[in-house]
């Protein structure tokens, strides 16, 4: 089996992130629409800044938002290293789980012959 080199910590802290749809909704947006100020970010969920604040505060403790003041508002945008650790464990497990079907199939045939 191939090693895997992920820190397992960074991709628990990002799947647990993104285990609310609220924050994985305001990660989409960020991601689509680039820097928002926090305000906006409450908007479409319909909830209130102080919120906003507590899921914004999970993804920055994740490592996928970072904040940055600007006069009055807080303004958030996507650090892409975290979600590059979850997507290294899915692409893994992917070419993992792909490899094992192939050998699979390759044994299923030549039984079949």
């Amino acid at each position: 089996m191939v090693s895997f080199q992920i820190d397992s910590a960074h991709v628990d802290r990002a799947f647990f992130a993104l285990s609310n749809a609220t924050r994985r909704g305001m990660t989409e947006m960020l991601l689509r629409e680039g820097e928002k100020p926090m305000r906006e970010l409450a908007r479409p969920f319909g909830i209130s800044l102080p919120g906003a604040m507590k899921h914004i505060g999970v993804l920055q403790e994740a490592g996928i938002v970072s904040c940055r003041r600007q006069g009055r508002e807080n303004l958030c945008s996507v650090e892409p290293v975290a979600l590059q650790s979850a997507a290294g464990w899915f692409e893994f497990y992917a070419r993992f789980w792909s490899t094992s079907f192939e050998r699979l199939g390759k044994v299923l045939a030549e039984k079949k012959r």
